[in-house]
């Protein structure tokens, strides 16, 4: 029984490892025009989860509830998977040359992050290191850390008494070559 447990927790782990992509330059991405305007000057930048992938957006509805708002919004989907943020953090060197850098030449005059899980952290210290450049954020259940770090919060007594260790916070942002 043990040897089952182990081959199964073994190949488990060998198809999680086959998630993991390399991080490519440039990033991909896609481009999904408004419905409502020849010229959007607003880009939505939608940054997928841990395990998901930029797909997931259609495949989910997002694409689809902008549309159906007729709102004047283009929507980008990067394939910011976990590669990007595992490789020294270069998720930010590509958000920034790959997708807003290019954004901005395009005539995009607000730009917006949506990102779920991962996807929202990365947002988060995107907007942290680029201060003023996004209009705005969406972060989705933002991945914050280990869940032994939601317990240390909670036997603080909240966040506005929790004390994070300097190295937990700066790790990601320190991490990134930019």
């Amino acid at each position: 029984m043990l040897r089952g447990f182990a081959t199964v927790s073994l190949a488990l782990l060998l198809a999680g490892c086959g998630l993991w992509r390399p991080a490519k330059v440039p990033m991909d991405s896609v481009l999904e025009k408004s419905a409502c305007t020849a010229a959007a000057d607003t880009l939505l930048v939608m940054l997928p989860g841990a395990y998901a992938d930029r797909d997931d957006f259609v495949r989910e509805g997002f694409v689809a509830a902008v549309t159906e708002r007729r709102l004047a919004v283009d929507v980008l989907l990067a394939d910011a998977h976990l590669g990007y943020y595992d490789d020294q953090g270069s998720i930010f060197l590509r958000l920034q040359d790959d997708v807003i850098a290019p954004a901005r030449r395009h005539g995009y005059r607000s730009i917006w992050m949506l990102g779920i899980s991962v996807g929202g952290l990365g947002a988060l210290v995107y907007a942290q290191r680029h201060p003023g450049e996004l209009a705005g954020i969406v972060a989705l259940a933002p991945y914050l850390g280990e869940r032994l770090t939601s317990l240390e919060i909670a036997n603080a007594g909240g966040l506005a008494r929790w004390r994070a260790p300097a190295f937990a916070i700066s790790r990601l942002v320190r991490r990134s070559p930019r």
